[in-house]
């Protein structure tokens, strides 16, 4: 039998969660920011945006993941990062399903030149780690009364007595 404190799973699987989320979002800025032009013809091959925007959108994106993972991984900016990132998985699904509708023989462009075909397996992955950063994003411990200063009741004035 194992020992494991509600606390603990609180503190740590969020964390987790959180540190694989925008270790994979820091992984894939790094492969599109390396080769911007395979970027920009990877969004072409959707046929979503007029040219001119997937160019402007080819230098945008890295620089947004590459924030929101930082934000993620900061436990004080970890919500913020959670709903960037969360927002850039919807439309990554979005455009996924697309092109699946519209029967493109495509990769998905997520880790540049040579990444897997924008299909099922594309969207399986961006729903689970949209579920990793829900987790991130809800799961949050239960703030401690320790710490170097008493907490005092509003009503009273007297320092409240610990929870035990």
């Amino acid at each position: 039998m194992t020992n494991t404190k509600p606390g603990v799973i609180k503190t740590w699987i969020p964390h987790l969660c959180a540190v694989a989320v925008a270790g994979a979002f820091l992984l894939a800025a790094a492969f599109k920011i390396w080769d911007p032009f395979q970027f920009k013809t990877d969004i072409n091959n959707y046929h979503i945006l007029p040219r001119t925007y997937a160019n402007l959108f080819a230098i945008v994106l890295p620089g947004w993941e590459v924030a929101a993972a930082l934000a993620l991984i900061l436990p004080a900016t970890r919500r913020a990062g959670a709903l960037l990132i969360a927002g850039m998985l919807v439309m990554f699904i979005v455009a996924v399903s697309l092109a699946m509708h519209n029967g493109y023989d495509i990769e998905c462009g997520c880790f540049g030149k040579g990444s897997s075909a924008a299909g099922w397996r594309t969207i399986a992955q961006d729903v689970l780690l949209l579920g990793a950063t829900a987790i991130a994003y809800f799961v949050r411990p239960r703030p401690t009364r320790k710490g170097p200063f008493p907490v005092v009741s509003v009503d009273t004035g007297q320092a409240a007595e610990e929870p035990a």
